[in-house]
């Protein structure tokens, strides 16, 4: 089982948008032996947002051995093409340590920011999301250059609460799948993770998971009855984070 965090994009209370608020997640993160840095992607939010994808960017050099993760990114908006060039450009600079994770996204606003239907945004995710594999796994017509360091190309992971409809489209199209404790409880994980619900070879597909304090957990090999549990697993990884981040409220 293996923790990461989840870059701190938004505002809380009065603490601002920094570089600096950055750093100190990342540097808290690593020092606490955590796996993996994550960002998720909105164009517009009710509160102030950074954009996911240059904050991650932004921390490649203090982010040791972890993994950098898109949790997730708006590929049906942000075009297949741009997106590959960001991720691959983050794959290079961090030494091959990219994980692609997209998702539809679920904001209506943030296709009214672009002119796209949202309406339509389950096919048009299909088709980004397939383009976005060919270009990160060097399978594309179009050859950018430079390409991914990470061998077989940058992973990529796909978004969904765990329907059936969902689980195909990992099965068929990703690596891994992005699920999300917002919408999925325990029994959900084990039922989606059955055979009845992927093909045999994806019956112990990667997952990657965000609690609802924004936490984040992948394992390649996923015991269900354990989700609800990771952050007690590693008590004293997250009262490090905790009181790495937060000194003057330190953990009851």
């Amino acid at each position: 089982m293996e923790l990461g965090i989840h870059l701190p994009l938004m505002e809380f209370g009065d603490e601002g948008l920094s570089l600096g608020r950055l750093t100190q997640a990342v540097d808290a993160a690593r020092e606490c032996g955590l796996a993996a840095v994550s960002a998720n992607d909105h164009f517009l939010f009710q509160a102030p947002w950074l954009d996911g994808p240059s904050a991650l960017a932004a921390v490649v050099e203090r982010s040791g051995s972890m993994e950098l993760a898109t949790t997730v990114a708006l590929v049906s908006l942000r075009g297949p093409v741009p997106l590959a060039k960001t991720l691959v450009a983050l794959d290079v600079l961090s030494g091959g340590r990219v994980v692609a994770g997209v998702g539809p996204g679920s904001s209506e606003r943030d296709y009214d920011a672009v002119s796209v239907p949202f309406d339509e945004r389950w096919p048009l995710f299909e088709q980004a999301a397939a383009e976005l594999r060919a270009l990160l796994k060097g399978e594309s017509a179009l050859e950018l250059a430079p390409g991914p360091v990470r061998a077989g190309g940058v992973p990529l992971w796909l978004a969904s609460w765990g329907s059936a409809a969902g689980l195909r489209r990992v099965a068929r199209l990703a690596d891994g799948w992005y699920a999300s404790a917002y919408n999925t409880a325990p029994d959900g994980f084990a039922a989606a993770l059955g055979p009845r619900r992927l093909p045999p070879a994806r019956e112990n597909p990667t997952i990657f998971e965000r609690d609802q304090a924004g936490g984040t957990f992948s394992s390649a090999d996923v015991d269900a009855d354990c989700v609800p549990h990771y952050f007690a697993a590693t008590p004293s990884a997250s009262e490090r984070m905790y009181a790495a981040l937060h000194p003057q409220h330190p953990p009851a």
